[in-house]
């Protein structure tokens, strides 16, 4: 049952469509119409992208499902198969331990010259004369 509100808002709606001349009224149409179909491409396009994202998600899960398969089962995966000698480039180099020179004294000739060595070089602060 229409209230007297909206028979007033009703009345005031025609009486301002009847100031609009039929030109204008036409092209309200069709950008109407214009809209309308730009909504439907925009829904379309959605459902489209929609798509394309639960494709995407989908292709992540596989990825990962089997990723821990094979984390939990090696097993899965063929062996690798032997076809011959290891290519020279690829076997481990025989190395000899590096020869151990000694390092001429950093400090010659300067005041540190006459510090201890190791832990007697560090001297530590006694609680008392913390200062401040």
């Amino acid at each position: 049952m229409p209230t007297p509100d909206h028979d007033d808002l009703d009345a005031r709606f025609t009486a301002l469509m009847r100031q609009i001349d039929a030109e204008q009224a036409a092209r309200m149409r069709r950008a109407g119409r214009r809209l309308d179909r730009r909504r439907r491409r925009h829904d379309r396009s959605h459902g489209a992208r929609r798509r394309v994202t639960l494709a995407a998600w989908l292709a992540v899960a596989a990825v990962a499902a089997a990723g821990a398969a094979v984390t939990l089962r090696p097993d899965l995966l063929p062996a690798p198969s032997s076809s011959g000698p290891v290519p020279e480039e690829t076997r481990p180099v025989a190395t000899r331990a590096p020869r151990v020179v000694a390092a001429p004294d950093p400090f010659a000739g300067s005041p540190a010259a006459g510090f201890a060595d190791g832990e007697g070089g560090l001297v530590l602060p006694r609680p008392g004369r913390w200062p401040g």
